[in-house]
């Protein structure tokens, strides 16, 4: 069996009227303050596939407009399984595994602000200790992630 592969991603594209400050992770950075924000902003049409059920987890992405739509098999959302609006986070699950467990499909135009895996982590280890341990934890435990995936993802 082949490994499903993520959709190539297309070149980012400038959005105008969206401010890193925005939002929980950029203001949780410091971007406004000078501060570095792990995430770029990239639009995507309607239709394009962002990521695939089992292709290596190399992308976290946060909704800012638009919305995503994920099922679980490769390469097809016709089945959904649960809908990301915005504010909604995409690949999270890179945190904890080496694959994607859903497929994610832009359901309208949609922008999203993303960071690498090895990113998104990096930053991740600069907010205080006891908050990275806690939410190690709480994504390593499958139960807990069985739980937030049929409920549609985290409050």
């Amino acid at each position: 069996m082949t490994t499903p592969k993520t959709p190539e991603m297309p070149e980012t594209v400038p959005v105008k009227g969206l401010q890193c400050g925005d939002c929980a992770i950029g203001r949780a950075s410091g971007a406004g303050a000078g501060q570095f924000c792990p995430f770029i902003v990239r639009q995507h049409p309607r239709g394009a596939f962002l990521c695939n059920a089992g292709a290596p987890a190399d992308y976290v992405w946060l909704i800012k407009e638009g919305v995503v739509g994920l099922g679980r098999s490769p390469g097809d959302v016709d089945q959904l399984e649960a809908i990301r609006l915005p504010g909604g986070y995409i690949g999270l699950e890179c945190l904890v595994r080496d694959s994607y467990l859903c497929t994610a499909r832009a359901l309208t135009r949609v922008t999203l602000c993303g960071a690498t895996r090895e990113g998104f982590q990096r930053w991740l280890r600069q907010t205080d200790e006891r908050v990275g341990v806690v939410l190690e934890a709480a994504l390593s435990d499958p139960l807990l992630v069985e739980m937030v995936q049929l409920q549609g993802g985290l409050p």
